[in-house]
């Protein structure tokens, strides 16, 4: 089952090391979009996805008491 994985969890493999520079750089410019990468959708499917992601910083203006980030997926090819 998926639920409770992480963004980690679902890339393929061969592919974390686009996803970890994805949220590195999304981390330090406050948005990014990702290179294309192959994300689990079951146990055996792959699909090829790529990721535009933007954080938001805790405010106590923006009712936020931590930092997240917000990303959609789109699906390649």
């Amino acid at each position: 089952d998926l639920i409770g994985s992480t963004i980690q969890d679902l890339c393929h493999p061969h592919d974390l090391s686009k996803v970890t520079a994805h949220l590195k750089d999304t981390l330090q410019t406050g948005e990014g979009t990702s290179s294309m990468y192959r994300l689990r959708i079951n146990a055996d499917k792959f699909l090829n996805v790529q990721t535009t992601s933007k954080i938001f910083k805790a405010n106590v203006m923006n009712g936020h008491d931590t930092d997240f980030i917000m990303s959609t997926n789109s699906i390649v090819g």
